[in-house]
């Protein structure tokens, strides 16, 4: 994919959480997870699920601007850190990335969509990992949204 890894971007959001803690302000963590990922490689192959994790790379380095980080925590799960930026901004974003995710598979004929959650912090969150379990567990709200007809 051309993306940091999890432990890149630990690094990373490490010194933002200091950064935060020491100087104040805002940023926002996102978490997206591929729907029917599995069923794409069963399907179609390890290679279109190659395709697709490249595509979803595309289309967040696309999305993102020069601040922000971008990594690919692993399998099909990727997580945008977007500093200064605040929920409702951070919740137009990722509309925007879940509907050209969307576009392009469709375009590539895969049945893949994007669940996305994210968090926002105006007080530093006590660690990484905690930063990722929230906008984590607003990722499987939409991911449950999304089965059930929800926006």
């Amino acid at each position: 994919t051309g993306l940091h890894n999890r432990r890149n971007f630990e690094s990373v959001a490490d010194m933002e959480i200091a950064r935060l803690s020491r100087y104040g302000g805002v940023f926002s963590l996102t978490v997206l997870d591929l729907d029917n990922f599995k069923a794409l490689n069963d399907s179609k192959g390890h290679h279109a699920g190659d395709k697709a994790l490249k595509l979803v790379s595309d289309v967040l380095r696309e999305q993102a601007r020069q601040s922000d980080s971008i990594a690919r925590l692993g399998g099909d799960e990727f997580v945008v850190l977007m500093p200064n930026t605040r929920e409702a901004d951070c919740g137009l974003a990722c509309q925007n990335i879940a509907a050209t995710i969307a576009k392009r598979m469709l375009e590539a004929e895969f049945t893949i969509t994007a669940s996305i959650g994210h968090a926002t912090f105006e007080q530093a969150p006590v660690s990484t990992s905690a930063a990722l379990q929230m906008a984590d567990r607003a990722m499987y709200a939409t991911k449950a949204s999304n089965k059930t007809g929800g926006v």
